[in-house]
């Protein structure tokens, strides 16, 4: 399962990384387009990707969505292979993954 238990009182928890989409996607404050995120996805070079937040078209429980280059039809990328997410006008990491 994808989804986070508090030990607590067993009650799910959103993933951490919906919270951050959802914060750049709905803050004003923040600009979706100074964040580069970094994900895994085999076959591109160093079996690595990267794109701007401001690219996500939909955001699920454990995965957001991108179109492809062409616009046609829409990628699907799992929370679990979310590498890193850097803003990159300050150039600070507000998530890692712990796996390596």
């Amino acid at each position: 399962m994808n989804s986070v238990t508090d030990a607590a009182d067993g009650k799910f928890l959103v993933h951490p990384l919906r919270n951050i989409f959802n914060g750049l996607r709905w803050d004003n404050r923040q600009n979706p387009s100074d964040y580069l995120i970094t994900y895994r996805h085999r076959g591109a070079p160093g079996d690595v990707m990267q794109i701007r937040a401001s690219e996500i078209n939909n955001l699920g429980k454990s995965y957001f969505t991108i179109q492809n280059a062409l616009g046609e039809e829409q990628t699907l990328i799992p929370f679990h292979r979310v590498v890193e997410v850097r803003n990159t006008k300050t150039n600070s990491i507000i998530w890692l993954s712990r796996r390596p």
